[in-house]
């Protein structure tokens, strides 16, 4: 907790960079800064044009970008940047999560320290027994209950092999869908005490505001998960079990979707009330969060907000800020005064449309460099990406053949995860943008490499940015830069999603077989600094690692 989802239209285009037109257009020489530009957007000409029109909107902003590094506002967890694994990749005689060649090394390298297991809504309809994984969909009944998906312990030990090669948590997904907590509260034992894999959380149940065909409601979805929560923790009471688990963190998708929604999920809102026949309560809660569904244009996944609704509307939740109002309003209207934490355990742009090019390509790898770092600044806790590897348009790795791989490829998407693990810290600092809808701004410092700030800066418009950093004092003696771009960063093809997209860090591209090993070929970007304040040149549709080296 807090240290307390072609080408955009011309016009769109122009509201979305409008701001970053501002003074700095005059065309100064910059005082300190590597202008690495991107080659001119086809786009440029017309926004720049354009933009003229908003000379007085951008007249009443403050140009600039501001960190104060004494101030620290949240922790920037390790389990940020974790992943989603889906059963459906390792079944069908497909290889374990351990046996994917270069796997490991790749998530590695991209910080994963927690995998949240099972596959979304088949987690409703899964079981456990003590044999290896059965075939998908051949229904299997225990004790009269029937299901249709198994966590095999073969499959199970793969999984364990691969957090320990990663160092990395694990998520559990439980099916409460069918009660059965005598089933579960077995598998707690196989794993953790029989096994000694100690699969620390367990996440009770999967999205019954939008799996309504289950029948779970709020009230029983409590009713049930107290149970399971008694039986679970007996066997070991170090686990820590996971409530809620909603479609969105909003009460829109139980409640039909209107913009007179207003209300958190009463799945969440019960289960941060919830305590048990023991006494015991949920440890930590999740949600749901995909930006858009069966969306295909740039400006649904740039999108900051609804224009005419109050700000707490349920229709936020299709925009960027919900990366702000959200996790705050968790916090403050269900997690104060308790030790609960907070998690999104599936998180990408496009809820439905699974092969979406925005769920992986370069202009989604500046939404999740944009959104992630939000995420954290405003209070959330651990968050795993839907979905780390598979044959999907979701996944950051994907593998040249699903049943039988033999390498890997990684998207766009990849590198966002990359650059906070290898150039970001893990506690954030304060830090201000003069305009969060255009270019966003996260500060943090590392305690294992004190004496640096370590900043991420996101432009989300076609312009190219000039702006000054103003470090509050803090004194700067030099820096690094490590910067994200694309030749063509609209492009909303098919090959923008695969191996053939052209997106690098300065001019670098990361092998998926090696990728610890092509990093090292990166050369940062020399920055030239002396005291509190530089100039930085931002191209359009970037986003850059700055490591500063303070006095």
């Amino acid at each position: 907790m807090a240290l307390a989802r072609r080408i955009v239209p011309v016009i769109l285009l122009a509201v979305a960079a409008l701001v970053a037109l501002a003074a700095w257009s005059s065309g100064q020489e910059l005082d300190a800064s590597v202008e690495r530009r991107a080659p001119e957007s086809p786009m440029r000409s017309l926004v720049s044009s354009a933009g003229r029109l908003f000379t007085d909107r951008q007249a009443d902003l403050t140009s600039a970008l501001v960190v104060n590094a004494s101030v620290e506002v949240n922790p920037f967890s390790d389990e940020m940047l974790g992943v989603g694994l889906v059963n459906w990749e390792h079944a069908w005689g497909k290889p374990f999560p351990n046996e994917v060649p270069g796997l490991a090394q790749a998530m590695r390298a991209q910080g994963v320290k927690l995998i949240r297991y099972a596959g979304g809504l088949w987690s409703n309809d899964v079981g456990f027994d003590r044999t290896p994984q059965r075939r998908p969909f051949e229904a299997w009944t225990q004790n009269g209950d029937t299901y249709y998906f198994h966590y095999g312990t073969d499959e199970l030990a793969s999984l364990h092999e691969l957090a320990e090669a990663l160092d990395a948590e694990v998520i559990i997904q439980v099916n409460i869908s069918t009660s059965n907590p005598a089933m579960w509260a077995d598998m707690v034992r196989y794993t953790n005490i029989e096994r000694g894999y100690n699969f620390k959380y367990w996440e009770l149940g999967n999205e019954f505001d939008h799996a309504s065909d289950k029948g779970v409601s709020p009230e029983l979805y409590i009713e049930r998960a107290a149970r399971y929560v008694d039986a679970m923790k007996a066997v070991d009471p170090n686990i820590q079990i996971v409530g809620g688990v909603p479609a969105g963190a909003h009460d829109g998708p139980r409640l039909g979707y209107s913009d007179e929604v207003k209300s958190l999920s009463d799945y969440l809102t019960r289960s941060a009330r919830m305590t048990t026949p023991a006494g015991r309560k949920f440890d930590d809660l999740s949600y749901h969060w995909y930006q858009q569904c069966w969306k295909t244009e740039p400006e649904d996944l740039l999108r900051w907000t609804w224009e005419g609704l109050e700000e707490d509307s349920w229709r936020n939740a299709y925009s960027r800020k919900a990366s702000v109002i959200v996790p705050r309003r968790v916090d403050d209207e269900l997690l104060a005064g308790t030790s609960m934490r907070q998690g999104i355990t599936e998180i990408n742009f496009d809820a439905c449309n699974y092969d979406g090019v925005l769920n992986g390509n370069h202009l989604n790898a500046l939404w999740a460099s944009d959104v992630i770092g939000r995420l954290a600044y405003n209070g959330l806790d651990f968050l795993t990406w839907y979905q780390g590897y598979s044959t999907q348009g979701y996944a950051l790795l994907y593998p040249d053949s699903g049943d039988n791989p033999s390498r890997l490829f990684l998207r766009p998407s990849y590198y966002a995860f990359f650059m906070y693990e290898q150039y970001f810290g893990d506690v954030m600092v304060e830090s201000h943008s003069f305009d969060p809808t255009a270019v966003s701004i996260w500060a943090s410092r590392d305690t294992n490499d004190p004496g640096k700030i370590k900043l991420r800066i996101t432009n989300l418009t076609a312009a190219e940015v000039r702006t000054p950093v103003d470090l509050s004092g803090t004194r700067v003696t030099s820096g690094q830069a490590y910067v994200l771009t694309n030749p063509n960063p609209l492009d909303v093809s098919e090959d923008s999603n695969r191996q053939s997209a052209p997106t690098t860090i300065n001019g670098f591209t990361l092998n998926a077989m090696d990728v610890a090993g092509s990093a090292r070929a990166i050369e940062p970007a020399r920055l030239v600094i002396e005291g509190s304040r530089f100039d930085y040149v931002l191209p359009p549709y970037s986003s850059v690692a700055i490591v500063l080296q303070t006095e």
